[in-house]
């Protein structure tokens, strides 16, 4: 795995949305790969918490949340800011609504 200052981070991240790569499929490839990393170093763990703040990292946050869940483990998201005020990729990994996302049986959502 690679180490990365902000401004290599920075750069990768433009040289995906050049050629052609979203920010939904970057924040989806991110949280499934960390999902899995987390299954990993974790694997006899059946409880998570994540917290997701209302910025872009916390869209990866729902999608580890996911991974996780549909892997089999238990998941408990807390949202550090009302729905209505989470940033646009959370809202993304949201859609239609965070309460959709906690209808899973793996999930709850406070």
């Amino acid at each position: 795995m690679d180490v990365l200052s902000l401004q290599e981070m920075v750069a990768r991240e433009e040289q995906a949305f050049h050629s052609g790569v979203t920010a939904a499929a970057l924040m989806e490839a991110a949280g499934e790969a960390m999902a899995g990393r987390i299954a990993a170093i974790y694997p006899h763990t059946r409880i998570f918490l994540v917290l997701v703040g209302k910025g872009n990292n916390g869209g990866d946050g729902l999608v580890v949340a996911r991974h996780l869940a549909n892997a089999g483990r238990h998941v408990q998201v807390v949202l550090t800011a009302p729905e209505d005020q989470l940033g646009e990729l959370p809202r993304i990994s949201t859609r239609p609504t965070a309460r959709n996302l906690s209808q899973s049986r793996n999930i709850a959502l406070a």
